[in-house]
């Protein structure tokens, strides 16, 4: 989506542990991203700041151009949604 969209979209992953049940660090990250050919930001919550608005793994979280929450839960990822907020 963010190819397709470029600058119009901002993907943000959160990680709330390692592979150890431990806070991740910035390694952590890094090998998370090369592991999965990401290249969008990555940041760690070891302290499962955000951990409310995650119900499942993966949670899709859509903020929408007014930074208001326009979808707190979605599953499967739509992005027909996703552009219709664009």
């Amino acid at each position: 989506m963010w190819q397709q969209y470029g600058p119009d979209v901002t993907m943000i992953g959160v990680m709330f542990e390692d592979n150890g049940y431990s806070p991740p660090n910035q390694q952590d990250l890094q090998s998370w991203c090369n592991g999965n050919n990401l290249t969008h930001v990555m940041l760690a919550d070891g302290q499962g700041t955000q951990m409310n608005y995650v119900a499942y793994y993966p949670t899709f979280v859509v903020i929408d151009q007014t930074m208001h929450i326009a979808n707190d839960d979605m599953w499967p990822f739509n992005i027909p949604y996703i552009a219709g907020l664009l």
